[in-house]
């Protein structure tokens, strides 16, 4: 709930953008009205009005160009000869005129918009004119007898230019007081379509205002609901943090008590034991609730504490012994031998991360094996988080794998569509996810690494982290870890591979290769030193001859506590020692040394 009216407090923020978008529409469209109604009412009239003035003025120039050129004719006599070319330079004028008549703007308009008369008149004179020019070559000869006939005829064309004078005149002005009718009434709707832009943009500025009010109210108000969403979280965190102090004491206590109970000494050794467990569990639940609610209201710190990573993976991983033992899964952990051994990280929130990863193991898996695998990570450091330095930072993996039935469709949808792809963490669905890889997620968020994980149905899960973390300036000199002189070989019976995967790391360590058992008769010959059981089923009779061969000549036989053999069918169980799980490096060393250190004395 808090999650979603976290997110609703976020609108007021896209209001506020939204409020300067509406201005920014605003001042561009009433720029845009104001440059719309100049340009209606100048640029149209003027070009039209240009257009009338045009043809009127060039048919008068052409009537009068016509009386130029007939004065001219009258007035030549012999004593003007040669005229070298200036008949044709009047004539070529009053041509010029009759031209701008018949094309361009000014002839579409007196072809389109006059009557037909008035284009019958402009095509008689042009062909009077044009059978003239026929006589006006002779006359630039000398020839003055053709003189009379042109002045004759163009006597004749004054009617009728006058006339076409008149019809131009008459259907310009005709077509120009339709066009100004029309621009009127055009301009007319352009201001009422201005008026009623001009109105909505009014009620636009109302409706801006009022959003501006709103604005102002739900900011305000967002504010006061942040401060009661930190005060909620704060107290919920004063309240954990009061039952986490209360409780704290009495399970350490009871954690530090020795068995007092009645019974065997046997019996009183595993029910301290399963109390001890059982308080861990619960001592790692409480944090778990108390680190979700410091995350919520943005109060965790990490603390950095330098510790050995070997030891503590040992104590964590036999916190769920218990749990292992009901459905016979077998744990095993392995530390690659590149890490440094003394590290600096926030181990308390290591340990909660690796917990959750196991406990969500157990719950997928009803039978099978499962691995703890710590490993140098491929990853390069990201940027400094948290005050983790990328420079002088390494990345630490760590891959946790089972053999169980796999995640649930459902699940991993919300595992990849929650988590990693959300910018704000806190924005988890715990009720679709859980509260464990709710909080595994967010630590490793918070602690400035990645997770990611893998699942196929009846084939296992493996989740993988990368965190960052310091190697310790000083490491310990000794390393008490064993190690055989001699290369040894070791057979695994089960039929595992998972588990013998990781039984064969953890034994390569000493310097013991491991195999794994196959049927028939490859392993005859073979001189084996260690032999591993954990699924006795496997064994057959001649098989355990060979095993009884091994052990006589001074191989050690281990198999899983858990499993129920009878001494008389198994011949080797004699001089067998049992292996418990949860398997560390740590104990398979001290049992292999042990051993192997007695064989020898």
């Amino acid at each position: 709930m808090l999650s979603r009216l976290t997110h609703r407090l976020s609108l007021p923020k896209l209001q506020h953008w939204y409020i300067y978008g509406l201005a920014t529409f605003f001042i561009s469209t009433l720029l845009l009205s104001f440059g719309l109604v100049i340009y209606s009412s100048d640029g149209s009239q003027a070009t039209k009005q240009r257009i009338y003035e045009d043809s009127l003025w060039n048919s008068l120039q052409f009537q009068l160009q016509s009386y130029r050129f007939l004065n001219y004719l009258v007035q030549i006599d012999e004593n003007d000869l040669p005229l070298q070319g200036a008949a044709y330079a009047q004539y070529d004028l009053l041509m010029s005129r009759v031209d701008l008549l018949r094309n361009g703007e000014v002839g579409y308009l007196i072809r389109g918009l006059t009557g037909g008369r008035t284009v019958r008149l402009l095509n008689i004179i042009t062909g009077e004119l044009e059978l003239i020019s026929l006589n006006l070559s002779k006359i630039e000869a000398g020839d003055l007898s053709y003189l009379d006939d042109m002045t004759t005829r163009l006597k004749r064309l004054d009617n009728q230019v006058n006339e076409f004078t008149v019809l131009v005149s008459q259907d310009t002005n005709k077509y120009i007081a339709q066009q100004r009718r029309a621009l009127g009434d055009k301009l007319e709707r352009v201001r009422i379509l201005m008026v009623c832009f001009l109105a909505s943009l009014l009620l636009l500025c109302l409706c801006i205002a009022k959003g501006l009010s709103v604005y102002r109210k739900n900011h305000k108000d967002h504010k006061q609901r942040a401060l009661e969403v930190q005060r909620i979280h704060d107290e919920k965190a004063k309240i954990l943090t009061l039952v986490v102090q209360e409780t704290r004491p009495q399970i350490q206590a009871l954690l530090g008590q020795p068995g007092r109970h009645s019974g065997t000494k046997k019996s009183n050794s595993a029910l301290s034991t399963n109390i001890k467990e059982t308080a861990n569990e619960l001592l790692h639940t409480i944090n778990m609730f108390s680190d979700l609610v410091l995350m919520d209201a943005q109060k965790l710190n990490l603390v950095s504490t330098t510790e050995s990573l070997r030891s503590s993976l040992d104590n964590y991983v036999h916190i769920f012994a218990h749990k292992l033992q009901p459905k016979g899964l077998k744990l095993v952990t392995y530390v690659d031998p590149d890490l440094p051994d003394w590290i600096d990280l926030d181990f308390k929130r290591v340990k909660e991360i690796i917990l959750e990863l196991l406990q969500n193991a157990i719950t997928h898996t009803s039978q099978g094996s499962i691995s703890i695998h710590l490993r140098p990570s491929s990853v390069a450091p990201s940027q400094p988080h948290n005050g983790i330095n990328s420079h002088t930072s390494n990345m630490l993996q760590i891959a946790i794998k089972d053999t169980g039935f796999g995640l649930e469709h459902a699940l991993q949808k919300h595992l990849r569509t929650s988590p990693l792809t959300q910018s704000d963490q806190h924005s988890i669905l715990q009720s679709d996810i859980g509260l464990g890889l709710s909080l595994c997620y967010q630590l490793v968020h918070l602690m400035g690494g990645d997770i990611h994980f893998s699942s196929e149905p009846n084939s296992g899960t493996e989740f993988w982290i990368d965190i960052p973390y310091h190697a310790a300036e000083k490491q310990p000199e000794k390393n008490n870890n064993f190690v055989c002189a001699e290369q040894k070989r070791a057979l695994i019976f089960t039929r595992d591979e998972h588990l013998a995967k990781f039984l064969g790391l953890q034994l390569k360590d000493i310097n013991i290769e491991a195999g794994l058992y196959s049927e028939g008769p490859h392993h005859e010959g073979e001189e084996i030193d260690l032999v591993i059981i954990t699924e006795p089923d496997v064994i057959s009779p001649e098989t355990e001859s060979h095993i009884l061969h091994w052990q006589n000549n001074g191989a050690l036989v281990l198999y899983d506590h858990q499993l129920e053999l009878d001494p008389e069918q198994c011949p080797y169980l004699a001089r067998a020692q049992s292996l418990t799980f949860p398997l560390t490096q740590s104990q398979l060393n001290i049992r292999l040394k042990r051993y192997f250190n007695a064989q020898k004395t």
